[in-house]
């Protein structure tokens, strides 16, 4: 699974299906994908799944995003409302007794129309119209124009779909009261990400202390300018002060921009890899120099019950219940961040200690079984709520 928004599914999925019978009806992005069917295959009772909608090449992503400037929807609205889909919901509809409907992402809060008198749930892993603002802040000419009316027109559809569902989750509660705010007869509930704490464990041995980090798919854009602004305004800093600092890049798909980035003295772009925890643990700092983003990182929390030193952006650890100088080091500045991870990598006894708290942190915050029963409870007052108009 790559990125943070397939691990927190797949995780909320089990926590579902050890409590009740579940048909789960799912896009695949990649070939790949339909492999990773059969261990969901074994939580759920009944799975059915559909190619998504391509942008089979570049040509045909940019002439939807080009049609989609004269439509009053936001482009992936309009790309993930798939008749196949539809259909496939009302045949389950008629056939089984649906007693809730879960829709994990904005874009399919439009198929809350054919669950029409049950209780449904929305999920918003990010505000996503406050991603695409802070998109366009950081792009220019046509891109920060195009963004920014895909921004007003999202923030529109996600108002809207706050009040087609019965109750929405958000994953942090910063993101819940900028949903609250775009509709305030919502009622939206905070279901923290998780990690899985007996799979992310502290390493064995010491780190190399020249090491740096990055983890994220690159698929997600937030990722990839990330990487960008890292290598551009940070990286040379940091070299200046320790040259035989590395930096490696680790995540799935990385385009030829972040390829590009592997000619940088010191930087490797690893790529997908089958196990990032040998990643991790070898490196002395973790870095998460986020300045687009929404929602929390998953890659954070990760890291965090990894026992790891991490350096990150406050847009980075939005959301998560860290302090900084206790838990997780935070830098706003290319010059702050730089010195910053300096100080880490001279420092192990400092490194330990951040480490050390980050591990107790997820222990007593993000376990995914805590994260279930909270997800168990919003399904609840969801079932409550629809019997009591009943």
């Amino acid at each position: 699974m790559n990125g943070g928004h397939p691990l927190r599914t797949f995780h909320t999925l089990q926590e579902a299906a050890k409590r009740h019978y579940v048909t789960f009806v799912t896009f695949i992005q990649h070939p790949e994908e339909w492999d990773g069917l059969d261990h969901i295959r074994e939580m759920c009772d009944n799975v059915l799944a559909f190619e998504a909608p391509a942008d089979a090449s570049r040509f045909a992503l940019g002439t939807g995003l080009l049609r989609n400037i004269a439509s009053n929807k936001p482009f992936v609205a309009r790309k993930y409302d798939v008749q196949k889909v539809r259909s496939a919901i009302r045949h389950i509809k008629n056939q089984e007794i649906v007693d809730l409907y879960h829709f994990d992402m904005l874009p399919l809060s439009v198929y809350a129309s054919e669950a029409v008198g049950k209780p449904t749930v929305l999920v918003h892993h990010n505000v996503e119209y406050k991603l695409l603002e802070r998109r366009s802040a950081v792009e220019t000419g046509f891109a920060r124009t195009f963004w920014t009316q895909q921004a007003r027109r999202l923030k529109k559809f996600e108002a809207e779909s706050l009040e087609r569902v019965t109750r929405s989750i958000a994953v942090s509660d910063i993101d819940a009261a900028l949903l609250q705010d775009l509709s305030p007869l919502a009622h939206v509930h905070t279901v923290p990400n998780g990690v899985d704490t007996k799979y992310f464990q502290p390493g064995i041995g010491d780190p190399d202390p020249h090491e740096v980090v990055f983890v994220g798919s690159m698929t997600h854009q937030p990722n990839v300018d990330s990487v960008q602004y890292f290598c551009s305004d940070i990286w040379p800093l940091v070299r200046q002060g320790n040259p035989n600092a590395r930096f490696s890049v680790v995540g799935a798909y990385p385009p030829d921009s972040v390829k590009a980035l592997g000619s940088i003295d010191g930087v490797s772009i690893i790529g997908q890899v089958p196990d990032i925890r040998p990643y991790v643990h070898s490196a002395a700092v973790y870095v998460v120099p986020l300045r687009i983003g929404g929602g929390t990182r998953l890659k954070i929390l990760d890291a965090m019950a990894m026992s790891k030193a991490i350096g990150s952006t406050s847009i980075g650890c939005e959301g998560l219940e860290v302090a900084n100088g206790l838990d997780i080091v935070i830098a706003d500045t290319p010059e702050e961040f730089a010195r910053r991870i300096l100080e880490l990598l001279r420092d192990p006894e400092r490194r330990e200690s951040l480490g050390v708290a980050a591990r107790g942190t997820v222990e007593a915050r993000y376990t995914w079984d805590r994260i279930g029963e909270l997800q168990e409870a919003v399904y609840q007052s969801a079932r409550a709520a629809v019997q009591h108009v009943e």
